[in-house]
């Protein structure tokens, strides 16, 4: 066991109450992952905005296959989070029941916050926005989750909105095969129930994402509008429109309103 002090690359929550946090400092810039766990949400670590700071506390750290993890035990591990901007106070927004500070703390702290100056996260080159979207390439994308549903063939779609329009697109037919075979109108077999469309925006393109598994994400998607991030994600165009889909190696994370992204896109 060890203490460390982080700051947190980006997290995801599950539905049986662990929760993996992405972090680096100084010594490991590549980033190690944090597995929480916790009999109630309310005792995990809510990041506020990726590039936050995490103090952790006589963690337990192992080595599987040259990498190495850390699990936070709920009999005597502990953490605090704190803002990762400069010019925010030492005070930190959320800590666990057994964390008690150190004299070191605010010097370290300091310490981290300058750091991250210079080396913030690493996402902003893997982000596109909607219209900077092209074919068969991977990317990032923070978006706005409108509705999930699984449809008739058992794929799960995503409808997501970041505020931009995609790039206009081509269709080429032919009208003797339009006659036999017309041009589907939506991207999904089954057209959206006219209620959900009526909630849609009507500003910006909403990108339809396909997936092929479940992913535990969504089940909080399915109860709530969240703002999320779509890692290593694909899109192609099909009969003149767009259509996103999720690779085997693709993530879903989900974003607080206070993550820098999220704020950028509200702008």
């Amino acid at each position: 066991m060890k203490s460390m002090r982080c700051h947190s690359v980006m997290a995801n929550v599950f539905a049986d109450f662990t929760l993996t946090l992405r972090i680096a400092d100084q010594s490991r810039t590549s980033g190690i992952s944090v597995t929480f766990f916790a009999n109630n949400t309310a005792l995990l670590p809510c990041v506020r905005s990726s590039g936050d700071i995490i103090s952790l506390h006589n963690v337990v750290i192992k080595v599987l296959h040259g990498e190495f993890f850390v699990t936070i035990e709920k009999r005597f591990s502990s953490f605090a989070l704190f803002g990762g901007m400069v010019s925010t106070e030492f005070r930190p927004y959320q800590i666990s029941m057994k964390h008690q500070g150190t004299k070191h703390d605010n010097q370290i702290l300091t310490q981290m916050r300058m750091w991250l100056v210079y080396h913030p996260p690493g996402l902003k080159d893997l982000e596109l926005q909607l219209r900077n979207i092209k074919s068969d390439s991977t990317f990032d994308l923070v978006c706005k989750v409108l509705h999930v549903c699984e449809g008739p063939s058992g794929e799960w779609i995503f409808y997501v909105w970041d505020g931009t329009d995609t790039p206009a697109t081509e269709l080429q037919t032919l009208l003797d095969t339009e006659a036999v075979t017309p041009t589907p109108l939506h991207p999904e077999e089954a057209p959206l129930p006219r209620e959900v469309l009526c909630t849609l925006p009507c500003v910006g393109t909403v990108l339809r994402v396909f997936s092929n598994r479940f992913s535990k994400e969504i089940l909080h998607l399915q109860k709530d509008i969240y703002w999320a991030r779509f890692c290593n994600i694909t899109c192609k165009q099909e009969f003149g429109m767009w259509k996103g889909s999720l690779l085997p190696s693709s993530r879903i994370r989900l974003l607080s309103s206070e993550d820098g992204s999220v704020i950028e896109r509200l702008k």
